[in-house]
């Protein structure tokens, strides 16, 4: 058993509906969401949810950040002008497309101006902040382990990647700079490895170039 207090995600459990009702909902890594839903992040911690820097017309959810989002497109959209002509204009507006989710997301990336103008795109169904929430495994913390002594510890050890390539030696240098002893960069150049408390994990969930965090297994 691990030691209580040790996850981040307290008392939360991600939403996985059945598949038949999934229509309309954006899938993350903690479950799926209702993008509309300007209520879609109460059920997260507080300190975990995305920060809305630029709101959404109204009925299309949230809104934008100013680094990375999901924009929802619309069923029609998808016909006319299609995916391509869409990735096309996110990047005319300075943005860039990340990665495609289930149900028509996009997870964008760009400064506050391409979010700003992102947001009031017609074919932008709805809109929400990247949560850092987002971006961690929720079992870290939460996993039995064989380990006792890691079992013990108010630190996890955990494998951190980035958006982009491009990103990572930023990263590594900024943990480096406090966590000299116990952050490494793993042999594939993309991962880089970290024992971490919760205040630092959390610190390093809420950077924009950061876009993945799981605990390292056993």
């Amino acid at each position: 058993e691990r030691l209580l207090g040790l996850s981040l995600f307290e008392n939360f459990s991600p939403y996985i509906p059945p598949v038949t009702k999934r229509k309309g909902l954006v899938h993350t890594q903690v479950g799926f969401f209702n993008p509309k839903d300007i209520k879609s992040f109460d059920a997260l911690p507080s300190d975990l949810r995305g920060v809305v820097a630029h709101p959404a017309p109204q009925g299309r959810g949230l809104g934008l950040g100013s680094g990375t989002g999901i924009i929802q497109i619309s069923e029609e959209s998808v016909k006319n002008p299609g995916y391509d002509k869409i990735e096309a204009r996110i990047k005319e507006l300075g943005a860039a497309l990340l990665e495609t989710r289930q149900d028509r997301a996009l997870v964008v990336r760009g400064d506050a101006k391409a979010m700003a103008a992102l947001v009031k795109e017609q074919f932008v169904e709805a809109a929400i902040p990247y949560a850092p929430a987002f971006k961690l495994d929720p079992m870290a913390g939460r996993q039995m382990l064989l380990d006792k002594v890691r079992a013990s510890k108010m630190e996890l050890d955990v494998q951190i990647r980035t958006w982009n390539k491009k990103d990572v030696d930023a990263v590594l240098k900024d943990l480096k700079s406090t966590h000299s002893d116990t952050v490494s960069l793993l042999d594939d150049g993309l991962t880089i490895r970290a024992t971490l408390d919760k205040n630092e994990l959390k610190r390093v969930l809420k950077m924009d170039e950061v876009s993945n965090v799981h605990e390292v297994p056993e």
